[in-house]
Formats: structure tokens, sequence, C-alpha cells
């Protein structure tokens, strides 16, 4: 359990290397720069840190966890969202920001107040992310496809 757990937290730094670890620049992706890369490490640093001693263990989820169960959630929502938010602002995914914050979390001694906590929010935050994706279909494309598009759906109907 203890490496799968390990392997999980090295996704995260390897993910954000692999630009750095190219043998050349692609095609019109441009080369990432020191600066840029000293950002991304402080951000996955800065992340980690936060989420790990001032969230997962310190005194941040103490009170809250012992006392209200509104505040808890808030707390572990405003979490996610703030680590994604910083992962978006250096450049990279935010989801990667959330999984971060998912993987230390379930670490910690709260996991299980966690999830019983986020499971009463869990159908709103399914709502919205297919909302989302809703929202991100490009109609024009649906369009230009047209009748090709017609053979498809008896096969996402059978299943």
């Amino acid at each position: 359990m203890a490496v799968v757990i390990y392997q999980c937290f090295m996704t995260i730094p390897v993910l954000a290397v692999i630009p750095l670890l190219a043998a050349g620049p692609m095609q019109g992706a441009p080369v990432p720069r020191v600066f840029e890369t000293l950002e991304v490490c402080a951000a996955i640093t800065t992340v980690y840190l936060f989420t790990r001693y001032a969230a997962a263990e310190g005194p941040g989820y103490g009170t809250p966890a012992n006392t209200a169960y509104e505040a808890f959630t808030l707390i572990v929502i405003a979490a996610i969202l703030a680590a994604a938010w910083v992962m978006d602002t250096v450049g990279l995914s935010n989801a990667l920001g959330a999984f971060m914050v998912g993987m230390i979390l379930s670490a910690s001694v709260f996991a299980y107040q966690i999830k019983a906590s986020v499971s009463s929010i869990k159908g709103l935050l399914l709502s919205v992310f297919f909302i989302a994706i809703g929202m991100s279909i490009n109609l024009k494309e649906v369009i230009g496809i047209g009748g090709e598009l017609l053979y498809y759906l008896p096969v996402s109907v059978v299943d």
C-alpha cells in the first residue's frame, strides 16, 4: 500500500517535468524557461506543504473536524479550489492541483470524515462537471458532421 501511495505522489512531479525532459522543442511549442520552471516547482511545493501541514495535519482541520460539519466541508472544498487556482495560475492543469490535494487528504487522519462530508455534495459537483462538458460541445462541429452522426446514435443507445 505504501508503494502505491508513493507512486501516486510521484506522478505529480513527473507530469510537471515531462515537458522539460523532451529531447528538443516541438514545432510551435514554447521552450520552457528557468523562471517558469521555478514558478511551477514553487507552486507544487506550496500546494503540497499547505495541504500537508496546514490542512491535513495542522490546526486548520482540528477545530472544524471536531465541531462544525459544514465548516469542515467548506475547508475541504476551499483547499481543492485554491490548489486548482494556484496550478492554473502557473500554467499547469487545474485538475493537477485538485488531484494533489485529493491524494494528500486521502492519506490524512481525517480521510473518512472528508469522504463523508464531501459525499453530501457529490451529486452537485457531478452535475456541474457534466454541465461543463455539455457546454464545451462545439455545435458547429456537430452540425458539420450532419447525417454521419446518426450512424453512431444506435450504438450509444444499445449499451
